[in-house]
C-alpha cells in the first residue's frame, strides 16, 4: 500500500544564453495558467520582449537555473547584471510541482549567486493580482520600493518593484 504520490527527484540546472529564451516562455505560459485571464494571451510576447531586452547575448552578464523533473523543465529564475545592482527575474514554478520545495531551491540559488556578486542589492518587479508572490518575497526579505500604475500587457496596472539589500 503506498503512503502518498511518487516524487520524482528534482534538479537544478543553470546556463546563460538566448538558447534559452523558449523555456523561459513555455514556463511562463505553463505556470500561469491557473491565473487570471490577464495572464493569457498577450503575457508571453511580454516575455518574449523582456527576454528581448536582457542582456543574454552577453557572456558573465548574468545566469538562469531551471528546475527539471523527469526531463522537463517545471520552474525558472534568473539574476541578469544592471551593473551597480542585479534583477531577480523570470521567476516561475508550474502548478503541478508547487509546495514541494522547487520555487524555494531555485530562489536560493539565484540569490547565493547575487550574493557572490559585486551587488549592493537585488530588485524585482512583480504586478498586482500576485499576492502570494509578492508575500513570500516579503518573508525572504524583499521590501517594496516603488509602486505605479502603469500600461502593461494587459491595460492599466499596478507595477510594483522590490528591493532585497545584500550587504
Amino acid at each position: 500500500m503506498s503512503s502518498g504520490p511518487e516524487y520524482s527527484e528534482i534538479r537544478i540546472r543553470e546556463g546563460w544564453g538566448r538558447a534559452h529564451s523558449a523555456a523561459i516562455i513555455d514556463l511562463h505560459r505553463r505556470g500561469y495558467v491557473d491565473q487570471d485571464s490577464k495572464f493569457h494571451n498577450h503575457f508571453s510576447d511580454f516575455v518574449a520582449v523582456s527576454i528581448d531586452k536582457s542582456r543574454l547575448d552577453e557572456p558573465d552578464k548574468g545566469r538562469i537555473w531551471f528546475a527539471e523533473r523527469d526531463g522537463k523543465d517545471v520552474g525558472c529564475v534568473a539574476i541578469i547584471d544592471r551593473d551597480a545592482c542585479c534583477q531577480f527575474r523570470w521567476f516561475v514554478v508550474v502548478p503541478e510541482v508547487r509546495g514541494l520545495g522547487v520555487g524555494k531551491q531555485l530562489f536560493q540559488s539565484a540569490i547565493e549567486y547575487a550574493r557572490m556578486g559585486n551587488w549592493s542589492e537585488v530588485y524585482l518587479e512583480t504586478v498586482d493580482g500576485l499576492e502570494a508572490s509578492a508575500d513570500f518575497y516579503r518573508r525572504e526579505g524583499f521590501v517594496e520600493t516603488a509602486r505605479d500604475e502603469i500600461d502593461l500587457w494587459y491595460g492599466k496596472g499596478e507595477h510594483l518593484t522590490m528591493t532585497l539589500k545584500l550587504v
